[in-house]
């Protein structure tokens, strides 16, 4: 398996980043402090989801997963498309960049409309 940085270490970067940048910021993650929780939607048979950073003045959402936990949050990732942000981005934080056209034509044929980036091309890491 590629490199791998930790669900909460790219939430606080994301979150961290746009901030710094003057941006209103709304991130969920453990022991992520002096940021508001991002608002809930609402998903297929009345589930909600959080997503882990909302950028309220942009409506650009992030949400962080894993390669491999993808394939079992696409209710969640679907959620988030359908309320219609101007922006969804998907970070994945496992693997390389060579998973990215995988994920980015999974998502798509679940009707899924977004931007997939592995979190090395993150604008937050300096060379996204």
């Amino acid at each position: 398996m590629g490199k791998m940085a930790k669900h909460d270490f790219v939430v606080k970067k994301i979150a961290k980043f746009h901030k710094d940048l003057g941006d209103i910021v709304y991130a969920h993650a453990a022991g992520l402090k002096g940021y508001p929780r991002p608002p809930t939607y609402c998903g297929a048979r009345g589930a909600s989801y959080i997503p882990d950073v909302y950028l309220l003045n942009k409506d650009i959402i992030y949400e962080v997963e894993s390669y491999s936990s993808v394939r079992n949050q696409v209710s969640q990732i679907k959620a988030f498309s359908d309320s219609r942000p101007r922006r969804l981005i998907v970070a994945i934080s496992t693997g390389t960049e060579k998973g990215v056209p995988r994920i980015e034509k999974f998502l798509a044929s679940k009707g899924i409309r977004c931007r997939v980036l592995n979190y090395k091309e993150l604008e937050c890491w300096g060379d996204g």
